[in-house]
């Protein structure tokens, strides 16, 4: 597992990645998103580092109803685990 976190727009973004299935567990924090968002996306592409994004419908649909959306991630190999 790696572990990556940023802030943005006064969202705070807290990420799980299992580097074994590339899935990203994801927790977003703060009042541009109403507080408190959390679920679970991956690549479109399971073997890539970088890409569009799936994500799983129920996330997908909380982020919309906020106006948010993936449009693409990328794995970064020179940023080590932030925590």
């Amino acid at each position: 597992m790696q572990h990556f976190r940023g802030t943005l727009y006064g969202v705070t973004a807290t990420v799980e990645l299992n580097m074994k299935n590339r899935r990203a567990n994801v927790q977003l924090r703060g009042v541009p998103v109403g507080g408190r968002l959390s679920g679970t996306g991956w690549l479109d592409d399971a073997d890539s580092e970088a890409g569009g994004v799936v994500l799983e419908p129920e996330f997908s649909e909380r982020l919309s109803k906020r106006f948010v959306s993936v449009q693409s991630a990328a794995l970064n190999r020179t940023v080590t685990d932030f925590f």
